[in-house]
């Protein structure tokens, strides 16, 4: 009886941490996609995987399905509205040495740790 209980929690550890490899694979696709859309359209990381998740929902597509066609194809989700800004980042600008700007070296990470 013992061991037959020993046996379930040994199968069970190896689902979840199947699973959690399953997700950290999925978290490197999403966070290389959006360290592409930060770097091509100049923008936040919040507002990268903001495209991102809606370029998903428009496409019907889930929000891995369009990281891979970033990261793989190069397809790039267009930015519009005000996601876009005018000025490419400049590490240098006034933007960038405010202590509360978000610069891709501040917040890359941070917010997918949070919302994915």
């Amino acid at each position: 009886m013992l061991w037959g209980r020993r046996n379930e929690r040994t199968s069970e550890l190896k689902q979840q941490v199947s699973k959690l490899e399953h997700r950290l694979r999925l978290r490197q696709v999403v966070l290389a996609a959006v360290l592409q859309v930060m770097h091509s359209h100049a923008l936040a990381e919040p507002a990268a995987f903001g495209l991102i998740r809606r370029t998903a929902m428009e496409r019907r597509k889930t929000i891995k399905e369009v990281s891979a066609e970033i990261t793989v194809k190069g397809v790039l989700p267009r930015a519009t509205g005000q996601l876009a800004l005018k000025e490419p980042f400049d590490s240098e600008s006034k933007l960038a040495k405010d202590s509360r700007a978000a610069t891709p070296e501040r917040t890359t990470g941070k917010f997918l740790r949070k919302h994915y």
